[in-house]
């Protein structure tokens, strides 16, 4: 699958990563529409905010990293073991 990974300020690439495995107590969803916020567009552009520097050290020893996409609708593809609340189908947000 494709997902926006964060490689470094003013270096957003969509890269190729593998699905994720729906652990227990985890839903898989299919994301419908992804918003990103104020400070994600803030960071990826390297302006400093409250996360700046906690980003910028990851970014000095994990990269690349997910740092877009807490914003979002989807719907829901699988649940993992232990989840009773939600449904494959079921719409969520958040």
């Amino acid at each position: 699958m494709k997902a926006w990974r964060f490689h470094g300020f003013n270096d957003m690439r969509l890269d190729d990563v593998p699905v994720p495995i729906c652990a227990p107590g985890q839903v898989l969803v299919e994301p419908l529409c992804v918003q990103p916020s104020v400070t994600e567009a803030q960071l990826a552009l390297g302006i400093p905010t409250l996360a700046f520097d906690r980003v910028k050290r990851r970014l000095e020893t994990e990269a690349p990293i997910q740092l877009f996409g807490h914003e979002f609708c989807a719907r829901i593809l699988e649940i993992g073991p232990g989840v009773s609340r939600f449904q494959p189908g079921d719409r969520v947000a958040a």
